[in-house]
């Protein structure tokens, strides 16, 4: 009878280890399964490579702390959040702890875009709407970041998620991540509440999911300087004919009162000083609008255009 009991405890115990330590087991790409790929994404031999040093994961959990710094309730606390997003929004959400030595800075934003490419983050949104925070735990340098696919480039462009990077920089840096990040998601929902902002009302994502902004109407540059030339020209020519009494004058005392100057000697120092590295990835273009447009998206490894920024600290 101790042998049955021994085996069930057993087996429980292994359920409920699958259950509380979900968000950091890995998949197996092979294959047969198209490489965990079940997004439209050409498997090119260069891009394989990529696919495979991916971590291939349940796309469902959501949270994958594979630095192991979140406890399983802040795990649950964390989750609610999460959904609360994904139903507000109809965008996906993924938070994601992972410790990835890097030695320059775009190495992050294209480990956390690979991630939500190469699984099956947005897969049920229209052009994989989501968003992916990132938290690198290197200990040489720790890192965080927020990177948008979809629609959420419109929802959450560079001027709202650069806000909100800055917001929850110390709740990161002391590692009250729970804090942080549902400081984050509160953010990111008011924003979708706000609606797109005006600036991007008439922006649009091309095939690749790449947001393009159309530009303004602006005079060609050469036009612009020809007629401020010759209206400078016009109007100093007007002038000079109508002043006859020109009087030359030949040193700086001639334009200067001695009496009227006054000088003032005043000392700065400097008390302290903070600053925060920035990194922002490089856009890319991928076209223009009917009127013209340039890309406010960056272009991860699966080819899918993404926007976002991050943090050290």
């Amino acid at each position: 009878m101790r042998k049955v009991y021994r085996v069930l405890f057993t087996i429980i115990i292994f359920i409920i280890s699958i259950n509380v330590f979900a968000s950091t087991n890995l998949l197996e790409r092979n294959e047969e399964n198209n490489w965990g790929i079940n997004k439209s994404i050409e498997i090119t031999p260069a891009r394989l490579n990529i696919i495979k040093q991916t971590k291939y994961v349940d796309a469902s959990e959501k949270i994958y702390d594979f630095s192991d710094v979140l406890t399983d309730d802040e795990e649950a606390e964390i989750k609610e959040y999460v959904d609360k997003f994904i139903s507000v929004t109809k965008m996906d959400l993924v938070i994601l702890f992972d410790s990835v030595p890097y030695t320059y800075d775009e190495r992050n934003a294209e480990y956390a875009v690979d991630f939500y490419d190469y699984n099956n983050f947005g897969i049920d949104y229209d052009s994989y709407s989501g968003v992916i925070l990132f938290r690198n735990t290197y200990d040489m340098d720790p890192y965080y970041g927020i990177y948008n696919t979809g629609i959420a480039q419109q929802y959450f462009p560079e001027e709202r998620y650069d806000a909100t990077l800055d917001k929850i920089y110390n709740y990161f840096v002391n590692r009250n991540y729970v804090r942080g990040i549902k400081l984050f998601i509160d953010d990111f929902i008011n924003y979708y509440e706000l609606g797109i902002p005006d600036d991007y009302k008439d922006s649009y994502l091309d095939e690749n999911g790449f947001l393009i902004v159309p530009n303004r109407f602006n005079p060609p540059i050469a036009v612009a300087a020809i007629i401020s030339l010759a209206v400078t020209g016009i109007t100093m020519g007007v002038l000079v004919s109508k002043n006859k009494m020109v009087k030359k004058l030949n040193n700086a005392n001639d334009y200067i009162d001695a009496n009227s100057m006054k000088y003032e000697h005043k000392e700065s120092h400097l008390v302290s000083s903070n600053t925060v590295r920035h990194y922002h990835p490089p856009h890319e273009s991928s076209g223009g609008g009917s009127f013209g447009g340039s890309s406010h998206s960056f272009g991860g490894s699966s080819g899918i255009g993404h926007s976002g920024g991050g943090r050290h600290g």
